[in-house]
Parts: structure tokens; sequence; C-alpha cells
């Protein structure tokens, strides 16, 4: 499924529906929130950015914190979604916009206190998520929040994870394959680079940056990943 498929027309209808009582989504949902009053207790957070803010999951909990809020996405079925979700009684700190991601973010420096970006990175190929939280980084003053798969060098697989192998095969089998023979995947990569980012290069990157991850909450242990939500926070060096 593309990118196009998942976020746009019916899907995007349907989208919070499908997922809101999934334990990953509740994971989610519960770091975010609990990031958020970490964040607060070194001053206050007066400005976020949600990108993508997709069907604006995140609105009603900001709009309940009396911030700025902007939410920023492609997808226009989304975005009518997430309008929906904004009380009209206090409406006049949230903006949402329609904009390309990739198109936002390189004009944004030190604009935010707090930038959330879930359930994104995971699209993109290594080199191109490291570009986005560089991004994601450039646009906060304070605090970053990214949602990503990560995977130590070579496989992740535990004992106890083995069994999930023949629904690993079916799902991914195809893909890897294609990869594979494409010349775009050799056997000592991970099999889906396009999702999962390696743990270390991550980590290392965002150091670099100037930036120090603050937390971590694991939302869905899978075979050969861990999807997780981490909380960055700038180096006061940086700052």
């Amino acid at each position: 499924m593309t990118i196009t498929q998942k976020y746009f027309g019916q899907t995007a209808l349907e989208y919070d529906a499908k997922r809101r009582q999934s334990r990953s989504w509740l994971t989610e949902t519960g770091a975010v929130e609990d990031f958020f009053r970490t964040a607060a207790q070194s001053g206050p957070i007066r400005s976020v950015l949600d990108i993508p803010c997709g069907t604006g999951r995140w609105i009603p909990f900001f709009q309940d914190q009396d911030i700025d809020y902007t939410g920023v996405d492609v997808s226009q079925d989304m975005i009518a979604v997430a309008r929906r979700s904004v009380r009209e009684d206090d409406a006049r700190n949230v903006r949402i916009l329609e904009q390309d991601c990739f198109q936002y973010l390189p004009a944004r420096q030190d604009e935010f206190d707090l930038v959330v970006s879930t359930r994104f990175l995971g699209w993109w190929h290594t080199e191109t998520a490291l570009s986005l939280i560089e991004s994601l980084c450039a646009a906060s003053k304070k605090f970053v929040i990214i949602h990503l798969r990560v995977h130590n060098n070579g496989f992740q697989v535990g004992f106890r994870r083995l069994v999930k192998w023949p629904k690993f095969v079916g799902r991914y089998g195809a893909a890897v394959f294609r990869s594979w023979k494409e010349g775009r995947l050799s056997f000592r990569q991970n099999v889906l680079d396009v999702e999962s980012h390696p743990r270390k290069l991550v980590e290392d990157h965002i150091q670099a940056l100037g930036w120090t991850i603050l937390e971590r909450v694991v939302t869905k242990r899978l075979v050969y990943a861990n999807v997780e939500i981490w909380l960055l926070q700038k180096d006061e060096a940086t700052c």
C-alpha cells in the first residue's frame, strides 16, 4: 500500500476508528502525553507543531493545554477529519495547513517549543528519515517527539518471537525478494530498510545535531525491530 492509498479517500475517514483501540495506539497516546508533561517541567510549552497531523489525534490534548497548535498534512481528506476534532469554542489557537511536510519544514528554524511527528518516519529510507529528523529538530526551540522503527545491528530476533516468522515472511517476503533482485538489499542489511532504521546510526545522528534522547517508550515489538517513541531535548550548548 502506498502513502496515497493509506492516507487519502475512504481510508482517511476510517483511520482513527480502526486504530484507536489497538494496544500500540493507546501506548503512543500515553507516551506523547507523558512526554509533553516531562517537557513542560523545564518551562512553559507555548507552541507545538504536529507534522504530519493526520486526522488531528493530538488536537484535543493540546487544546486542553491552552497552547498554540499548528498541524500540517498533505492529505486534504485527513485535514478535513482533523478540523472536525477542533473545539469551536477554543479554535483561535489552532491552525491546520494543507502542505507537503518536505516543503514546509525547511523554512522553519527555532519556531516551536515542541515538534511532534508520529507514524511518519517509518515510511522513508534511512537517509531520508535522518534528514527529516534534522529538519524536525531545526524547527524546534526545545523539544521534539519522534516515532520510528529501529533495529540493532543485524536482525533483532528473540527466541520468543521466532514463532512470528511465518507471518513475517508472508507479509514481507515478496518485497524483500524484489529488493534483493534489484540490488538494493544484501544479506547483511536489515530486510526492510525502508521501514526500520539502524538504532546506533539514528542515535549518533541525533547527538551530532546537538540533541539528547531524554526518554523512550516501545510501542510495538516486531520480529526485526522495535517501534518506539523518543523525546528529544536540545542541548544547552546548542540553544
